[in-house]
């Protein structure tokens, strides 16, 4: 299905800097993901070849996976790549008529929207607090002795990034031009 040409001057604005923004994002997670696979490799080498601990290494894979997955969801909000179940795309593509099938999906859509950005922020909300908390606690990671609210941070940043690229699709939703029909990502 091609996508609407967007004519308000103001989301196209908006658009053109949530995909530069969602690029960054994605080179982010890439740049982390690579170097989760290096430290991986070194981390292997250096036990089984080299007979050299690295015990800090493990703990740093774990979190670099904590911060790509959550960072990794504000880029599959962006994508509309994320799992779902689309139960009702399937029932959809049975009515005939594309305008009442689309007005639904656009409706659907939105409702959607609301509750991911509902349920995410109020995650971020949570996260947030629990963030100040740890801080105030003054936690450090058990190996690398780094403060806990660094990853705690991470995951906070990466819920912010989901409602904000949800807000974003539902205010697209809402103009008339839809990101998703149907349940596949465009």
């Amino acid at each position: 299905m091609q996508k609407k040409i967007v004519k308000h001057k103001w989301l196209q604005t908006i658009l053109f800097a949530e995909t530069k923004f969602a690029r960054m994002e994605a080179f982010f997670t890439a740049v982390m993901f690579f170097g989760m696979m290096i430290l991986i490799f070194v981390q292997v080498a250096c036990r089984y070849v080299f007979f050299i601990p690295m015990p800090w290494s493990e703990e740093l894979v774990r979190y670099l996976f904590i911060v790509v997955s959550f960072i990794g969801a504000g880029v599959a909000s962006f994508d509309n790549t994320h799992i779902e179940i689309n139960l009702l795309s399937s029932l959809l593509n049975k009515i005939r008529d594309e305008k009442r099938k689309k007005s639904i999906i656009r409706y659907f859509n939105i409702f959607k929207y609301i509750l991911v950005i509902g349920v995410s922020f109020w995650l971020a909300k949570l996260c947030y607090q629990f963030t100040v908390k740890i801080n105030a606690m003054g936690q450090l990671t058990p190996a690398m002795r780094v403060p806990m609210w660094y990853v705690d941070a991470f995951i906070c940043l990466g819920l912010v990034l989901v409602v904000l690229h949800s807000l974003i699709k539902l205010i697209t939703e809402a103009a008339g031009y839809s990101t998703n029909y149907g349940g596949s990502a465009e």
